[in-house]
């Protein structure tokens, strides 16, 4: 079941709403990394960046933070390119010494990190989320207001992890630039939350709803889903080739799909923040439009549309080439 709303925060505030409405609980957990809006509760949730708190606390109370597993920089072993025990082991030690489980309503999580550094999380981390959440009758929630609606070459980024979630939210390209958003639910819980609980304006308007119709039909039925994934593995590898070209600036290359991202280090592998805002400048003035992100603001983002072709990625390519090879010399 849905409720519609206009924003990606707007999505996530009733998604927790909805959480401590059917159980009763007070307690959210989010992760260190997170984004999920600029609204007072979602603001509360996020730490990407202490910015987008300054100024606003007191805060949501009962949010605690646990770990996103950032294998590249991770203070922790990885042993066999597994994910290192201690992100496992921290939620019972939550439970055990800062909230007893019977009191946490949700864990809100993005499937794939956004604002945070596009991270990919190990795959058997998020079933194990999940497992953590069956066991003690918590909400699973995904944010997949960014990573979303064909982002990663399937409609919903979860789908790589074979795990499904409580409730999901999803906004940004679910309507191609018309507000909406969406809180979708497993029915059971959806039906738990009575007229009047939560509501808005202008939620679910048609015009709105109408570009969402539209959006689904070529991202199914019109080959926008199978274009990403596609793509995404011929973008993937064009990066991988700037990183092997340009290794001591370019640490780290990850994603799915089309939600991409190389991290820029200087050759100690200390994050670059400096070469970053470079790149995005340089290449700018090339006609190459970047984005940046991650805690430490040294990541580039590459959020290419569904339809990209491989020309128009060779090009970016080229010009991301020659704007850090200009930058170097």
């Amino acid at each position: 079941m849905v409720y519609f709303s206009n924003s990606g925060a707007e999505a996530n505030e009733g998604a927790i709403k909805l959480a401590k409405y059917v159980t009763g609980r007070p307690g959210i957990i989010a992760f260190r990394g997170s984004f999920h809006g600029r609204t007072l509760a979602t603001t509360s949730l996020t730490s990407s960046n202490s910015a987008y708190r300054k100024n606003y606390e007191g805060l949501l109370p009962s949010v605690y933070f646990a770990e996103y597993p950032y294998l590249y920089r991770t203070p922790y072993e990885v042993k066999d390119g597994k994910c290192p025990k201690e992100y496992f082991e921290q939620f019972e030690n939550m439970f055990h010494t800062l909230i007893d489980p019977s009191m946490v309503a949700a864990i809100m999580m993005e499937p794939v990190q956004g604002e945070g550094g596009y991270i990919v999380p190990d795959k058997e981390f998020v079933q194990y989320v999940r497992q953590i959440c069956d066991k003690y009758g918590i909400l699973l929630i995904f944010d997949e207001v960014q990573s979303g609606m064909g982002r990663t070459g399937t409609l919903f980024a979860y789908e790589h992890f074979g795990v499904k979630p409580d409730i999901l939210t999803s906004a940004k390209g679910i309507a191609n630039g018309f507000p909406l958003s969406a809180v979708i639910g497993k029915k059971e819980i959806m039906e738990k939350w009575p007229a009047g609980a939560h509501g808005g304006t202008f939620g679910g308007n048609p015009v709105a709803c109408a570009a969402a119709n539209a959006v689904l039909d070529e991202l199914i039925d019109g080959g926008m889903l199978d274009n990403c994934k596609k793509m995404g593995d011929y973008f993937k590898g064009k990066l991988f080739e700037l990183q092997k070209k340009y290794p001591d600036v370019i640490g780290d290359v990850r994603g799915i799909g089309l939600m991409l991202a190389m991290e820029m280090v200087h050759p100690d592998k200390t994050p670059d923040a400096a070469i970053t805002e470079a790149i995005r400048t340089k290449a700018l003035e090339k006609g190459l439009l970047l984005l940046s992100c991650g805690t430490n603001h040294n990541i580039v983002r590459y959020i290419a549309p569904t339809i990209v072709t491989e020309a128009e990625i060779d090009k970016a390519i080229a010009i991301v080439d020659e704007s850090i090879a200009e930058i170097l010399s």
